[in-house]
């Protein structure tokens, strides 16, 4: 290498635009595994989180796979969305707080945690996602209800 040049390193390609066969996101909007739907337009769909930290805890993502939610174009029109369903939360719920999360270590699909705060205080909402982790208590029917009354027209 001469002095004063620089090597180029590969591309790394971090962003996936297919259908992945072993992603259960990818499978959710394929229909084989059922979900509460909240949201779904032709490039994104929204359904409620199995774990239900709070009633109404609901997931936002495209429906191509993409590894990471900083990847999603038009970013723009992910995020108003997002917008569309927290502005459902927040009438439903009557608070203008709804906890938002985008990190992506558990499933490697892009995608937003919405969490309504359903139980007035949002400093419990981090406590409350430890235990519906641990328990995922709520029956079809619970899951039916929740959706139905988060679920944009």
């Amino acid at each position: 290498m001469v002095r004063g040049t620089l090597r180029k390193k590969p591309a790394i390609n971090f962003c996936y635009h297919e259908i992945m066969t072993d992603c259960i996101f990818c499978k959710i909007v394929a229909g084989e595994i059922p979900s509460f739907k909240i949201y779904e337009d032709e490039a994104y769909l929204a359904f409620l989180d199995i774990s239900q930290v709070v009633d109404g805890h609901t997931l936002l993502i495209p429906k191509e796979h993409i590894r990471w939610v900083w990847d999603v174009l038009p970013f723009g029109q992910f995020m108003e969305v997002a917008k569309k369903i927290v502005t459902r939360m927040r009438k439903v719920t009557g608070s203008e707080y709804v906890y938002t999360q985008a990190i992506g270590h558990l499933v490697e699909h892009a995608h937003l945690q919405l969490l309504p705060d359903t139980v007035g205080v949002h400093n419990e909402v981090l406590e409350k996602w430890k235990e519906a982790l641990q328990t995922r208590h709520k029956s079809p029917e619970e899951m039916q209800k929740i959706a139905d009354k988060f679920k944009l027209d």
